[in-house]
């Protein structure tokens, strides 16, 4: 099983749209249609195999005649002759023609390479929730496998350049979570934030002040502070020994943008060092 990318579509109607299939759940076919052409290659029993053939046939690429001994088909035809008539039965000449065209065209001859292509990744969008999506929706979540769909996004900003969207990913590994930011001036950029399955509880300002209401020694109050923060919380501390005051101030992760949560001062701290 892959690792799976959680995405987040915000921000424009007309792109949610053009993120919902039919039956009004998550599909990319909307933005990058499968070519039909491909879909009846994909039905030929060994892709690789006739891949390697249209090459030899077209480019007269080596690979076929490696195929021919790494996987042994050398034991099962005597000389290579033998092995490209069989090839000329099984694969019909018009079929490589096919595979030629649609290569010229799409850079690819099947489905997978496809959708790493033009989707950026291997299949299309997976549900997170099993009731489609009501009409006139501006958020939608799906998942993907291993990378998020960079090719559908690029696509849909072409299509919608005016269109104001954020497209949250993150994966599931912690390997990267980032938003891309489409501002509906035909430009993209990207911030990197804290997964969405990462938010973990950001004590307010009543609590903190609670938990260090009674000390007065600043390397005390220092050890209290960071105890008091999940690991990860960010947070600044700032002393000023003249006038006696740390001051605490704490940033909000749901804001992904380090905008201030709040700012405390404790007062009349001591700053002088406890005696061994």
């Amino acid at each position: 099983m892959p690792n799976w990318v959680y995405n987040r579509v915000h921000g424009s109607k007309k792109v949610c749209e053009l993120l919902l299939g039919s039956d009004r759940r998550p599909s990319f076919l909307k933005v990058v249609p499968t070519p039909r052409e491909l879909e009846e290659l994909d039905n030929l029993p060994d892709q690789t195999l006739y891949e390697a053939y249209a090459s030899y046939l077209f480019e007269d690429d080596t690979k076929l005649k490696e195929l021919y001994k790494t996987r042994k088909f050398d034991e099962q035809y005597k000389s290579f002759d033998d092995f490209l008539a069989y090839l000329s039965s099984e694969y019909p000449l018009q079929k490589m023609f096919a595979v030629r065209d649609l290569k010229k065209k799409y850079g690819v001859t099947n489905w997978y390479d496809f959708n790493c292509r033009y989707y950026g990744c291997k299949w299309d969008a997976r549900e997170l929730y099993n009731d489609p999506y009501p009409a006139d929706v501006d958020e939608i979540e799906f998942e993907t496998p291993w990378s998020p769909p960079e090719g559908v996004m690029n696509k849909i900003a072409k299509m919608l350049p005016d269109e104001k969207f954020t497209w949250h990913c993150d994966e599931e590994s912690c390997a990267f979570s980032f938003d891309s930011i489409y501002p509906g001036d035909g430009t993209r950029y990207e911030e990197d934030v804290l997964p969405e399955y990462y938010m973990p509880y950001i004590i307010d300002e009543e609590e903190l002040v609670n938990e260090c209401k009674d000390i007065t020694k600043a390397e005390t109050l220092y050890n209290a502070i960071e105890c008091a923060f999940p690991d990860g919380c960010d947070f600044d501390v700032k002393e000023d020994k003249t006038a006696k005051t740390i001051t605490v101030t704490v940033y909000n992760w749901e804001c992904y943008g380090g905008e201030e949560l709040y700012s405390h001062v404790f007062k009349n701290i001591n700053f002088e060092k406890e005696e061994k």
